[in-house]
Formats: structure tokens, sequence, C-alpha cells
């Protein structure tokens, strides 16, 4: 008996054209599934080589229980649930599995982030207190040594700004205003600048014009770190001018002597103006102590002595009184009897020293 093929119709033809493509689709979905869960991804790949037509036809002669289409659909739909239900649990677990992992990412994060604070933290504080090692070398070199040449033309031009009043209160190496820092990125080296910001004027008479420079307008010394060294430096001195945007630099041994720069003969005059004046102040502010304290004691004492030798003294005026060295003169007048009995003007003298005790009192 010979078999004979029956050609599939056309409604046969399109429903294994859609198993071959729901087929082909299920496989490829089992491929994502198999990194879920290896179960999974095995029964869905199961299920759509059951729906490829030739692997279904191996199976359709092995298996007689699929035959019928109620148990196809059957074994269709268990394995599609065992499938949904492998997939279902293997999804928490997978974000278990990641949630676990981000956690120990995260925290291993926040331990770097801790560190990396500390050590911020560390490193900011160990600049901090290099830095004022630094600073506190500068005021030590420029405190100490004004003896050198580059110390003392800072020391004088210091005292002329301030005569001149270009600085108000000047302090020096004791204040760090006049400290500016830097840090070379590339050799880590450190420069430290003392600027007393002079910034003198030109038409100053004070200062002596030099031929395409002009005058001096600011005297600054720099002190050059080498990299991780605060206890070394290279002092310079670095000098500003009117006429010129470029400056010159001096080695500690090379600097000029500041007279080059300043008329030494109109500042010591100002300053001896200004010593003259003081000295006047002084003198007027102790004349006021002194008449504060004595005037009434050596007043008394002068009318005293009028009345123990003076016949019939009478009619005192205030008087007055004026320094002479380290001793004060006290006039008083009045109106006393001569022999004769007649009343006439008399002149009263006392010489006094400088806590009020009389030395001498006399007719003038």
């Amino acid at each position: 008996m010979t078999a004979t093929t029956q050609q599939p119709n056309g409604k046969k033809q399109v429903w294994n054209i859609a198993k071959w493509i729901v087929g082909i689709l299920i496989i490829l979905v089992s491929l994502a599934f198999f990194k879920l869960s290896f179960l999974a991804g095995l029964i869905f790949l199961v299920l759509g080589s059951l729906l490829i037509p030739p692997i279904y036809a191996k199976w359709w002669s092995k298996l007689k229980f699929l035959h019928k289409r109620l148990n196809r659909w059957i074994v269709y739909a268990v394995l599609l649930l065992l499938t949904f239900i492998i997939v279902g649990i293997s999804i928490p677990k997978e974000e278990r599995e990641r949630e676990v992992a981000e956690r120990s990412i995260s925290a291993e994060n926040k331990k770097q982030a801790k560190e990396e604070k500390e050590r911020a933290v560390r490193q900011a504080k160990e600049e901090k207190e290099a830095m004022i090692v630094r600073q506190n070398f500068v005021k030590n070199y420029i405190q100490n040594n004004d003896s050198l040449k580059i110390i003392k033309n800072l020391n004088e031009l210091a005292k002329i700004a301030e005569t001149y009043g270009y600085l108000s209160a000047y302090q020096g190496y004791y204040d760090n205003k006049y400290l500016q820092e830097a840090r070379d990125t590339l050799t880590s080296a450190n420069t430290v600048t003392f600027d007393p910001q002079f910034d003198f004027k030109e038409n100053e008479t004070f200062l002596k014009k030099l031929n395409g420079k002009g005058v001096l307008k600011n005297y600054v010394l720099q002190f050059d770190f080498p990299a991780n060294n605060n206890t070394t430096a290279t002092v310079r001195s670095i000098l500003y001018f009117s006429g010129t945007s470029e400056s010159r630099s001096y080695s500690v041994d090379s600097v000029p002597d500041y007279g080059i720069f300043v008329n030494k003969n109109e500042v010591d005059k100002k300053l001896a103006d200004i010593e003259l004046k003081a000295k006047q102040v002084r003198i007027a502010k102790q004349n006021e102590e002194w008449k504060d304290k004595h005037w009434d004691r050596a007043s008394f004492k002068l009318k005293f002595w009028a009345k123990d030798n003076l016949t019939d003294p009478k009619d005192f005026t205030d008087g007055f009184a004026y320094p002479d060295g380290n001793y004060w003169i006290v006039w008083r007048k009045c109106k006393a009897k001569n022999p004769f009995g007649v009343y006439v003007t008399v002149t009263i003298r006392g010489l006094f020293d400088l806590e009020g005790e009389a030395i001498s009192i006399g007719i003038d």
C-alpha cells in the first residue's frame, strides 16, 4: 500500500506560517529568560520549539496525547504558566541581588568619600600649618636681620613712609596683611611676598628721580621656599618704579642702599621738624601738668613769704609761671608799704623744682 501525501489547503498554510513566526519569537524571548533563570529559559525554549511545524511533527509521532487539540493547548498553557512563575520568582531574586550589589557599591562609595573628605581636611590642616611656619620664618627673618642692607632699607623706607603719611600705623612683620603667598603647581614650591604697600607718589620731594625709571614706588621682599621645605628660603628684594612697568630684583648681597632713591637731607630735615614739634607738644603738656599739680601751692608760698617779709601786703594778683630748664619761675605782684609808709607795687619771684618745692623766694 503506497502512502499518499495530502497537500494542505490555504488555511492550513497560513496557520503553519503563524506557528513559525510565533515559535521563533518565543525562542528568541527564551534567550532573554536564560539571563533570569536557566529553567525558565529552557521551558520557554521547549514551548517555542513545539510550535515549529517540523519539530512538532516529530513529537506528534511519539506523544499520542498531543493528537487532541485540547491536550496541546493544555501543554502550551502549562509551559507558559511555569515559565512566568519561574520568571516571577527570579525577578525579585535578581532585584535583591542587584540591591545588595548597589548597597555594597554605595557603602564603598561612601567609605571612599569619607576617606577623601578626611584626607582633604587633613591636607588643608597640614597646608595651613605649613603656611604659618613659612610666615613665621618671614617675620623672624625681618625682625632679626636688621643689620642686613636688604632689611635696613625696608625699615628706613617704612620710617619715611610713616613720616610722610603713607602708612598711618605700620606694623611691619607683625601684621599678616602685608604677607601674600603663592604656590607653583608644577614644582610645589611656595613664594611668600612681604609687601608694605608704600605706593610713593612721583611728585614727592624726598624721592630722587632716576633716568628712565622715575621715582621709587615700592620696595618688596620675596621669599622663595623650595618644595617640601618651609624653613629655608632664598630672599630677594623687588623694586618698583613710577616711570616703568618693569621691576628690578636684587639678591641679599646685591641690593643698593636706599639712599640712591631717597634724598636723605630732605628726610632728615623733615624728621627734625617733626621732632621739634613733638618736643614742643611734650613741653606744653608738661607745663600744663606742672601748673595743674603745683601752681596753687607755689602761689600760696609766695603769698605766705610776702606776709612774713613785707609790711602790710595786699591786693595780690594771680601771677604767672614759666619753665626754665629743670626749674619753674613763678611771679606774683602785690602792694606793700615801703619804709616811708607808702604803698608800692612789689613783684615777688620764686624758683621751684619740677616737684613744686620752693628753692628760693625773693623780691624781683
